[in-house]
């Protein structure tokens, strides 16, 4: 009997959700940053919206489903792969509906442009072995495109959902639909999990892949697992197994495993090395040497006797390979556009237990690539039905504009989105996000304030200010005081702190080093006073801050882009010296495209006004010369290819030419 995995809660933090205006009752005020109640009144943005579409009558909430009986957990243990067992319907698939896989710089299909009506089927249809529950049942109202996905009849069904587009919604609709299918709701991270449990009906089960990996460990196992998987934490292990290494050997090793913990592959080898090549010009005799020292870590890791650490990443790895059957009748995944290869292979050995897919994503919102994800977006089976949301109710015209802008131009996209929300000038001196590419640029901002009035997205710690002061008193020789594990077990003096940062190329040791060579004593009392003055919650705070990546999912009225954003100019050069097919590709391969897509979602953050950074203003102002540039390098790539098919082309006529004469010769008979 295959198994159902428990749910895990973890702290949240919400997605944004698509909004539509209810009729409203008594006036309620709410902050600035909290999103509205589910009964405020429509803003004025949403008034207008509204009165360019039908009206929306109340209607009750609908009742909860019943939680079906779910199958007790059978004994897991990591070892021989499992026997696939029979779709757990045993029924036939239905007929399914294909469309060809979408691609960056084309349209998956035809896009719907009206705006949500009323009008819904009113009696069901197959869904493969079970009956889907007509529409007209449910308490919401959906767009053609948000229907369109919602009744699509096919075993693996894709919803490519551009920002602010409704995708969690939608896929709330897609699992009402089906109340007789177990259900699992695979999310990016905890707080998605934990948003989703109280959004989807009770049939569905929200988990993370970890969390289905973590719950099988054993006690011993579970003991092992390690949060801050360093170089220096892996040469200690290393150490534990018999392997003296420098920190250099160790984080080339930590790269080869990393890298293998993410792919499809059985074991570590050489072609796990890209990343130590390339960041730590690992030559070849020294990756060889270091991929062995990976095999016998990754042994030494599986085993469940063995005493040295295991990385999230290494006990999900040892989960996939076990081929579990997760006992699912329909798989909800999430975020797809940033799964790495290991997740997605999880998500598509399901199809062989007769486990139903949707996929739910935007493959320009993949900024994880750095953690080894890849776009599952991309990379579609050619039966699935692919269909697009990109009508947002997030934001307006005007941001919608930036963001078209950003795909169009750089990255080929044909679909437009639509911004149905509304735009607002920018307000001085009025609460906002300033988002940035990297921790740096954010405590030079929080500084400046002393921390006064800032929410820090997802805690201050997140933005690792207490190593900061714990490498202050590693610097100072106040060892004893040291609370951070990383620093108190594996570094003696300052400068072998310093040296770790530049041999392994670890960039936040690399900040840390920074910020305390520039501030020194003052480290302590600046800290104090970032934490003391730290605003807990986001609505309150006069300024919130946060990475691009961890603003994935988030929304505020104004937005604001620090300067550290700088893609835009070195995209326009590969397009430039390339022309743009090409440099589209070269942008995938140096991670030129990721910063493009990390710009594009910290613009569609912004739900009223977005202030942009300098370098986006003027790449704007410059467009008609850019788009200049990018056709005289277009038609001279033409030309050159012209020329050179000419050459080609004369080349295979001279050849012709001299087999045709060596032939004539030799069949004609000689004359005497």
């Amino acid at each position: 009997m295959p198994f159902v995995l428990p749910a895990v809660k973890s702290p949240s933090t919400s997605e944004g959700e698509q909004r539509r205006p209810a009729p409203a009752p008594s006036p309620r005020s709410f902050s600035f940053f909290a999103r509205p109640p589910a009964d405020a009144p429509a803003n004025v943005g949403e008034q207008v919206a509204r009165e360019a579409r039908p009206a929306q009558a109340q209607q009750p909430a609908p009742q909860p489903a019943t939680r079906p009986a779910a199958a007790a957990p059978s004994h897991f243990s990591f070892g021989a792969p499992r026997t696939v067992a029979a779709p757990a319907n045993g029924a036939p698939a239905a007929p399914q509906q294909t469309r060809p896989s979408a691609s960056s710089g084309a349209p998956a299909t035809q896009r719907a442009t009206s705006p949500a009506r009323p009008s819904v089927p009113t009696t069901g249809f197959s869904f493969g072995s079970t009956s889907l529950r007509p529409v007209a049942q449910a308490a919401r109202i959906y767009t053609d495109q948000q229907r369109a996905i919602i009744e699509a009849r096919a075993d693996i069904v894709v919803a490519e959902a551009y920002a602010g587009t409704g995708k969690t919604t939608t896929a709330v609709g897609f699992t009402e639909a089906r109340p007789d299918l177990r259900t699992l709701y695979l999310a990016f991270n905890r707080a998605n999990a934990k948003a989703a449990q109280g959004r989807f009906p009770r049939h569905v089960t929200s988990m993370t892949t970890h969390a289905l990996a973590y719950s099988v460990l054993s006690r011993d196992q579970r003991s092992r697992v390690e949060n801050l998987w360093k170089p220096a934490t892996i040469r200690r292990d290393m150490e534990a197994i018999g392997l003296n290494v420098r920190y250099r050997e160790a984080a080339i090793t930590q790269r080869i495993l990393a890298s293998f913990f993410a792919s499809r592959d059985a074991e570590p080898s050489t072609a796990h090395a890209e990343e130590a090549r390339k960041v730590l010009n690992a030559q070849d005799f020294t990756v060889e040497q270091c991929t062995r020292y990976a095999g016998r870590v990754w042994a030494a890791m599986k085993d469940k006797g063995g005493q040295i650490t295991i990385p999230h990443d290494a006990y999900l790895k040892m989960f996939v390979q076990s081929q579990p059957n997760l006992g699912y009748q329909m798989l909800v995944f999430d975020e797809a556009q940033d799964a790495n290869p290991i997740t997605a292979q999880l998500v598509e050995m399901q199809r062989a237990f007769g486990t139903k897919l949707l996929y739910l994503g935007d493959r320009h919102q993949s900024i994880y690539a750095f953690r080894g994800a890849t776009n599952a977006m991309e990379g579609l089976p050619d039966n699935a039905t692919v269909l697009p949301l990109t009508q947002s109710w997030r934001f307006g015209p005007k941001t919608a504009g930036i963001a078209n802008l950003i795909l169009s131009e750089l990255k080929g996209e044909t679909n437009q989105i639509e911004g149905l929300g509304s735009d607002a000038p920018w307000r001085e001196g009025a609460p906002y996000a300033l988002l940035s590419r990297t921790n740096a640029e954010l405590i030079k901002q929080a500084v400046a304030r002393r921390g006064r009035g800032v929410h820090w997205v997802g805690g201050i710690e997140g933005y690792k200010v207490h190593i900061l002061e714990d490498a202050w008193r590693l610097r100072s020789n106040q060892r004893t005081d040291i609370r951070e594990p990383f620093i108190r077990e594996n570094f003696s003096s300052w400068q072998e702190f310093e040296d770790y940062g530049d041999e392994a190329k670890d960039p936040e040791v690399k900040i840390i080093v920074e910020l305390v060579d520039q501030y020194r004593h003052e480290i302590p009392q600046l800290v104090a006073e970032l934490r003391a003055n730290e605003e807990k919650f986001d609505k309150f705070a006069d300024l919130v801050v946060a990475t691009g990546h961890k603003a994935k999912g988030l929304e505020w009225d104004q937005v604001k882009l620090a300067d550290d954003f700088t893609v835009l100019e070195k995209a326009e050069q590969s397009m430039a010296d390339l022309g743009r097919a090409d440099a589209q590709v070269a942008m995938r391969e140096d991670g030129t495209d990721q910063e493009l897509n990390l710009l594009y979602v910290a613009v569609t953050r912004a739900m009223k006004s977005c202030q942009l950074n300098s370098e986006t203003l003027a790449w704007i102002a410059d467009l008609p010369g850019h788009r200049q540039r990018r056709d005289e390098a277009d038609m001279r790539l033409l030309a050159a290819a012209r020329q050179h098919m000419g050459a080609e082309v004369a080349r295979v006529r001279r050849e012709v030419l001299e087999v045709t004469e060596n032939a004539f010769m030799h069949l004609t008979p000689p004359r005497f």
